[in-house]
């Protein structure tokens, strides 16, 4: 037990003696770790947002449903 009644200081030395004699062993998911993290940055930083823009606008201009606004000069 980690956790200890206020002011009890005596419960809060045995619950540090048991905490020290029995740690909790770390755990990190997978989607934390760092190879996952850079390669999921690599899939936002390289991806074609460009032609995923133009697949989104596309489908607006088709069914009629979103917005449909484009910037000055884009086609």
């Amino acid at each position: 037990m980690y956790s200890v009644h206020a002011h009890d200081l005596a419960e809060l030395r045995r619950a540090i003696q048991e905490a020290l004699a029995h740690p909790i062993a770390s755990y990190i998911p997978d989607y934390m770790e760092f190879g996952y993290v850079v390669g999921r940055m690599a899939e936002v930083v390289e991806a074609d947002w460009q032609g995923v823009a133009a697949e989104i606008l596309a489908e607006r201009r088709e069914t009629g449903d979103g917005e449909v606004s484009l910037l000055p000069g884009a086609g």
